[in-house]
């Protein structure tokens, strides 16, 4: 028997702000964590790396906003800091993945619109984290984690 998920936890990270071999840790694919300590070297970028400022942050918001209202999603929560976005989405009959998809595709539309990034600028990394929320508690815990997140120093600024 196939469990719906009561919501879709999403995170995902601007390119180049948060590389392997960084020294606040990194997620491989496959969800293995890499420590500061491990033996990886921080992978060069080629592009610089994109910091959103307040301005491109409420875009981003409104950008997300904006395709859940048309898409009849709801949404839960939401958090856009200078390096990474944090989503709580509840979107029937889609993969979480393609959720992902639509919000960064509007949210760099926007973006590109507003003048702030490039036609050519890449502004995602690849995918990002995906997190089906099953139960009740798992979904208030990660709530309560988006809703309280808070703008970080070492997130404005590259490492």
């Amino acid at each position: 028997m196939y469990n719906t998920p009561i919501a879709y936890f999403l995170t995902f990270t601007v390119r180049g702000s948060w590389r392997h071999g960084d020294s606040r840790g990194s997620w491989k694919r496959n969800g293995q964590f890499v420590t500061p300590e491990s033996k990886i070297t921080a992978v060069p970028n080629k592009h610089p790396p994109h910091y959103f400022c307040e301005e491109e942050r409420q875009i981003i918001e409104n950008a997300i906003n904006e395709v859940c209202t048309e898409r009849q999603w709801t949404l839960h929560e939401k958090s856009v800091l200078s390096n990474h976005v944090h989503v709580v989405v509840t979107a029937p009959d889609i993969l979480p993945e393609n959720v992902m998809k639509l919000l960064k595709a509007k949210a760099t539309m926007r973006l590109r619109k507003g003048g702030f990034v490039g036609s050519e600028e890449k502004m995602w990394t690849q995918h990002g984290s995906t997190k089906y929320l099953f139960d009740e508690e798992s979904f208030q815990t990660v709530s309560e984690y988006v809703r309280t997140q808070e703008q970080k120093p070492e997130w404005s600024a590259a490492q």
